[in-house]
This record gives C-alpha cells, structure tokens and sequence, in this order.
C-alpha cells in the first residue's frame, strides 16, 4: 500500500 493510502482515498473521494 502507499504511504497514507486511507488519507488518499479519503481525499480522491471527497473531491470527487
């Protein structure tokens, strides 16, 4: 997993 994978996706989805 990349470093802060749950803080990415918690970002992709909240722009998204």
């Amino acid at each position: 997993m990349r470093r802060g994978d749950s803080a990415e996706m918690a970002l992709v989805e909240f722009v998204e």
